[in-house]
C-alpha cells in the first residue's frame, strides 16, 4: 500500500460528470509528495 496516495472512486453514470469531478479534484491543494489516483465506475446501481 502506498501511504502517499489518495484514490477517488467516482460513480459516474453521466458522461459529463466524471471530467467535471476530475477538474475539481485537480484544483485541490495537496502536498508535493502525494499522488492522486482517479477511478471511474460506470453503470453502477444504487
Amino acid at each position: 500500500m502506498n501511504e502517499k496516495k489518495i484514490c477517488f472512486i467516482i460513480c459516474a453514470n453521466d458522461a459529463l460528470f466524471f471530467p467535471e469531478c476530475c477538474r475539481y479534484i485537480g484544483c485541490l491543494e495537496k502536498p508535493d509528495d502525494m499522488e492522486i489516483e482517479l477511478i471511474e465506475v460506470r453503470d453502477a446501481y444504487p
